[in-house]
């Protein structure tokens, strides 16, 4: 006899067919997501339905839903099934056990020592096919402008006090996107553990076989929390760290107190072996202190990343610019990094490929291609730059919607756009958000923007940089 846990779910991805296991710690690489054909996704379904079944089970079952059978396939359908169920065994979602009760079965973790390649599911042929297909893979969802901090850089400060969805409404939205096939979903603010609900809206949308990321300040956790981290584990929970010391994380977050909160809840995530990254949000007032946060990355085997381009409010206050590092400070930190040092050196001397012609899309980016955003009043958005209120998804549907973004693509650019015949296009990511936020105009890009371009291009193009051409 065979069980099948009860916390696997199966979705089907724009035809493509792949199983969540909702309780796995390691989907930040993908690799434990499996792949299964339609016959299998029939199978799957089947040993949902029965719980606990024997392969003769299976396969009466799938009899019936095969046409032109005969005698002569009978063996090999047999064959396929005893493969099928041994690949899941393999995998570890089903046991034959039969003295195992169904709450030990639940409570089974997966050990390191399991094959995490099984499937071989090719992700970059997968992101193609559904790159192709304009199909919305990868969203985002602000869950509120709310915040517990009020740091001097925050895009959304005009909007912290201004109601957002609630629990019901959240729910019927997410419902709305497993449906629509969204497999990756990262749940944004303000600050996303302000929320009361968070937790029920967490398990929810995990249940739904969404693979979820989270967007956090990480000083609102608690064991409370982790504690169903551990159960229903993120993909990722990624932490903004916003100085590497008390004092200039107090002046970013004009606050008090919360980075000794900060570095305990860390060690929490540490102890529950929950996959975490820090990032190093780079500004004025914390400029030196990378290598200090990139170190408590290291001390708590955290992943680390570093960002450095500040942009206006949503409500396009520049004034966030001031908090800005110099360019010529930002290209020295990308000096620093290898991976940085590769991508500028081998993008460098690449032609501008708008240059000479004639029809240039305004948006040159990948805006309504697999990704959007949704915001914290339900507004579906294409990207989380352009905030549009033309479709909201508490009453519209999300089909449609998806299907008229494709228009933003075909928007062209006014024939005297800068960006068009830019030499340093290729070293660049200009984005008519930003020039609107930043100066008013959708093809004028800011100077700050075009200047570190410039800086990036001088720098990177020297011959010493040559071994990574």
């Amino acid at each position: 006899m065979y069980f099948i846990r009860d916390n696997l779910v199966l979705r089907n991805i724009d035809g493509i067919f792949l199983i969540v296991d909702i309780e796995d710690k390691y989907y930040s690489d993908r690799k434990r997501i499996q792949r299964i054909n339609l016959i299998g996704s029939v199978l799957f379904k089947f040993m949902l339905e029965l719980k606990s079944f024997i392969a003769e089970d299976l396969y009466q079952k799938l009899v019936p839903h095969i046409k032109n059978f005969n005698i002569n396939m009978e063996q090999k359908i047999r064959d396929d099934i005893e493969r099928f169920i041994k690949s899941f065994e393999k995998i570890k979602f089903i046991y034959s056990d039969d003295k195992l009760d169904d709450k030990k079965i639940n409570n089974i973790i997966k050990e390191e020592s399991v094959d995490s390649e099984v499937n071989h599911t090719d992700w970059e042929a997968l992101n193609d096919y559904w790159y192709k297909r304009r199909h919305p893979v990868d969203g985002g969802m602000e869950l509120t402008p709310n915040c517990n901090m009020r740091c001097i850089h925050c895009y959304m400060k005009e909007t912290m006090e201004e109601k957002c969805l609630n629990t019901e409404q959240i729910k019927l939205i997410i419902d709305k996107i497993a449906a629509k096939g969204v497999l990756f979903l990262f749940f944004t603010g303000g600050e996303i553990l302000t929320r009361k609900d968070f937790s029920e809206i967490y398990v929810y949308a995990k249940r739904k076989g969404l693979i979820i990321n989270l967007l956090t300040n990480g000083v609102l956790i608690n064991e409370e929390l982790v504690k169903i981290f551990d159960k229903y584990p993120p993909a990722n929970v990624s932490i903004s760290v916003y100085g590497a010391n008390t004092a200039s994380y107090n002046l970013v977050t004009s606050t008090r107190n919360n980075f000794d909160r900060l570095m305990k809840n860390i060690a929490l995530l540490k102890k529950y072996n929950i996959h975490t990254e820090l990032k190093y949000i780079g500004m004025k007032e914390n400029e030196g202190e990378m290598e200090s946060i990139k170190k408590i990355a290291e001390e708590y085997g955290t992943d680390f990343l570093s960002a450095f381009q500040l942009f206006p409010t949503l409500k396009c206050d520049t004034s966030i610019y001031k908090h800005r590092i110099d360019n010529s400070e930002i290209v020295k930190i990308e000096k620093q990094n290898f991976e940085r040092v590769k991508m500028w050196s081998s993008n460098v001397n690449r032609e501008n490929p708008y240059k000479n012609k004639e029809n240039v899309p305004l948006f040159k980016c990948e805006i309504g291609m697999t990704t959007f955003l949704i915001d914290y009043r339900g507004f579906l958005n294409p990207c989380n730059k352009a905030r549009i209120e033309e479709y909201n998804l508490l009453y519209d549907d999300f089909t449609i919607a998806w299907k008229d973004f494709a228009k933003f693509k075909k928007i062209l650019a006014p024939k005297n756009e800068a960006c068009r015949k830019c030499d340093y296009f290729s070293i660049c990511s200009p984005c008519p958000m930003i020039n609107y936020m930043s100066t008013g105009d959708y093809s004028t890009p800011p100077k700050i923007y075009c200047d570190l371009a410039k800086k990036r291009v001088e720098e990177f193009s020297k011959p010493e940089y040559d071994i990574y051409r």
